[in-house]
């Protein structure tokens, strides 16, 4: 996100118009089709007030898409497999979030031509969420939970393999699908 300037503070209800518009252009247009304009248009503010909050309009989709999920708090340090089902039940228990990634999916259809717009998705919202992920795959290896061998960022991928298949085969995201899904996964790494 841009930094803001000196002077009066931003307005919150402005920044979610924003963003909610930038995704509604997302999903209907894509990515390149969108515009500052129209996102401009349809939040009901004018393009300074876009240019206020962010540089460009990669900036303003992963400012957007970063808004639009959940905040993630850092698992308890207890049990691996509840943290690990507790982080899950964060990502995906939302009623947006399936959406949101269904959309962060299909920005991989522009990354060769916005190779910018991949870079800060995956440093500010992709990146810091398997963070978390991986540090409960590190931590369930130190209580022999999951397998020495098991590779924690090969883990969390099949993990997330899982996900992105579910939503592009249009199926559900919710908990009894996340409890199997859960239940496959200790059967692959678990000690």
């Amino acid at each position: 996100m841009a930094a803001a300037r000196a002077g009066r503070p931003l307005d919150a209800e402005a920044t979610r118009r924003i963003h909610r518009a930038a995704l509604d252009q997302l999903a209907r247009r894509g990515f390149a089709a969108m515009t500052m304009e129209g996102v401009a248009d349809a939040a009901a503010v004018g393009k300074p007030a876009l240019y206020r909050r962010h540089r460009d309009k990669a900036e303003l989709v992963v400012a957007a898409l970063g808004a639009a999920l959940p905040e993630l708090r850092p698992p308890p340090r207890g049990d691996p497999r509840e943290a690990l089902a507790g982080l899950l039940e964060q990502v995906l228990g939302g009623g947006e979030t399936a959406r949101v990634v269904a959309m962060a999916a299909g920005l991989l259809a522009v990354a060769d031509d916005h190779p910018e717009l991949m870079a800060a998705y995956r440093e500010r919202v992709l990146e810091p969420r398997r963070a978390l992920a991986v540090a409960v795959v590190r931590r369930a290896q130190e209580h022999g939970d999951v397998r020495a061998g098991v590779d924690p960022d090969q883990a969390v991928d099949a993990l997330t393999g899982q996900i992105l298949a579910r939503l592009w085969r249009g199926g559900p995201l919710d908990r009894p699908w996340r409890e199997r899904t859960l239940r496959w996964w200790w059967s692959w790494a678990g000690a």
